[in-house]
C-alpha cells in the first residue's frame, strides 16, 4: 500500500494494488468489513470523513492504469469540492496538477 499526499490539502489517499490489500486497509480504517468491492470492481474508492463532514483519508484499489485514473479523479472531485473549488474552465489546471501530481505518485 502507497500513502500519497494532497499538498497542499490536509488529507491522505492510501492506494491499494490487491483486492485483499483494500478489505485489510478498509477494515484498519473503517473499522467493519462494509467496502462494497464486488468481484466485477476494477477499482474503487471511499473517503472517511470528520465531523465536519470533510474527507481526511481516501481508500482507493486499481487494477489497471486506467481504473487508478478514474479512481483518483473522484478523489480530485472531492478534495476540490470540500475547498470550494469549482470544476471549470477557470480551475482547470488545479484539477490537472493534482490528478497528475496524484498518479505519478500512485505508480
Amino acid at each position: 500500500m502507497k500513502t500519497l499526499s494532497l499538498r497542499p490539502y490536509p488529507r491522505t489517499v492510501l492506494v491499494c494494488e490487491s483486492r485483499e490489500e483494500f478489505k485489510k486497509a478498509h477494515f484498519r480504517v473503517f473499522k467493519n468489513d462494509e467496502h462494497g468491492l464486488k468481484d466485477s470492481n476494477r477499482g474503487r474508492m471511499v473517503g472517511l470523513y470528520n465531523d465536519k463532514n470533510r474527507t481526511v483519508v481516501y481508500l482507493v484499489f486499481f487494477e489497471d492504469v486506467p481504473s487508478l485514473v478514474h479512481e483518483l479523479t473522484h478523489v480530485v472531485f472531492s478534495v476540490l469540492e470540500t475547498a470550494s473549488i469549482p470544476i471549470n474552465g477557470a480551475t482547470d489546471e488545479a484539477f490537472c496538477y493534482l490528478l497528475q501530481q496524484l498518479v505519478a505518485d500512485a505508480l
